[in-house]
């Protein structure tokens, strides 16, 4: 992270407008964290957020009812297990504020929700770092952290005893598509909604099953990789570093094929509601828009190259389980569209 802040100019945070809301750690009593409304901090205070899987949403949550609570400083140990670990992380982090949508939005207030979910892809963009609990299917039973087995990430270093010519050490690698950082295994990227929070974020920290994998807008690391992954391996992650390497001085083909990915990534996502299937992408269209330059946005496609985009299929990969491409009869967008099935 220090590494990343010094030195990948790609990667500057430049937040021009905090959260509304942001939990305060360990501040006055060690151990607690408690709500601050960000009208009274200063415009540079930096934070993290967090991205996860709610689960059964079974765990303490910011309501009318819970407002003064938490305002007034509750225990870290009263959070569902996914935020505990959270608030370590960021505190190991050196960061003095978090935020987590369950707790920093008032979940029973529609008008607060309204108001505050406009925002969120700006409190992604805005971030120091995101948390991503990626192994997690439920924040209260869940979390960041795992029992692992140390040999997945140790070097095998295996040495030979050959008798016809010099004997040398070896050190293995393992293979790349075990430890993809957005595997579909990982419960937390089978969400379509935790796109956005992925391609916004300056900076990502991972917490896989059994790996833990850096992404920022230079580079990508992972416990296996500690210096960086090399581009050899290729494109493990297609989000990471889009939007850096399209801002400014994309063509408009270039910033076409960069949409595609996002798309093929997106499209690999469950949704709750079909019905939000343009809307939670809406978020990084309004981004790509200022950063490419793509013309009119026309339901998941671009005016400038809308006849070249209209050449989309469905397609599953071997293994792997994605959502049924197929339209259910109730209109999200026109047949056209990639997001009518």
């Amino acid at each position: 992270l220090q590494k990343c802040i010094s030195s990948h100019p790609k990667c500057r945070v430049n937040t021009t407008k905090l959260p509304t809301r942001l939990l305060e750690l360990s501040k006055p009593n060690p151990g607690h964290v408690r709500l601050r409304d960000t009208q009274d901090l200063p415009q540079s205070t930096s934070y993290v957020t967090l991205s996860h899987c709610w689960g059964d949403a079974k765990f303490f949550k910011l309501t009318g009812a819970s407002h003064e609570q938490l305002s007034n400083g509750v225990p870290v140990s009263l959070l569902a297990n996914t935020f505990q670990d959270a608030v370590h992380v960021a505190e190991k982090l050196s960061a003095s504020y978090i935020w987590v949508d369950s707790l920093c939005i008032i979940q029973d207030s529609l008008q607060d929700w309204r108001q505050e979910s406009v925002t969120m892809c700006d409190v992604y963009k805005g971030s120091l770092c995101n948390i991503a609990a990626a192994a997690s299917s439920s924040s209260s039973e869940g979390g960041c952290f795992r029992e692992r087995d140390p040999q997945l990430i140790r070097p095998c270093l295996v040495a030979t005893k050959f008798t016809n010519r010099a004997n040398d050490d070896f050190l293995l690698e393992s293979q790349t598509e075990q430890w993809l950082p957005h595997d579909q295994q990982q419960p937390l990227y089978r969400r379509a909604w935790v796109v956005p929070e992925r391609f916004l974020a300056p900076r990502v920290l991972n917490f896989g099953s059994q790996y833990l994998f850096w992404e920022c807008r230079t580079c990508k690391a992972s416990e296996i990789y500690p210096g960086g992954i090399s581009a050899v391996l290729g494109d493990l992650s297609p989000l990471s570093g889009i939007n850096a390497d399209i801002s400014g001085h994309a063509d408009m083909y270039s910033a076409t094929y960069h949409w595609n990915q996002i798309v093929m990534e997106y499209s690999k996502c469950a949704l709750t509601k079909g019905s939000d299937k343009l809307v939670a992408i809406s978020g990084i269209a309004r981004e790509f828009k200022v950063l490419g330059d793509p013309g009119d946005y026309l339901a998941g496609m671009w005016r400038n190259t809308v006849m070249p985009q209209m050449l989309w299929r469905t397609a599953n990969l071997p293994g792997v389980d994605f959502p049924k491409q197929i339209r259910n009869g109730q209109y999200y967008a026109p047949s056209w569209s990639w997001a009518s099935v």
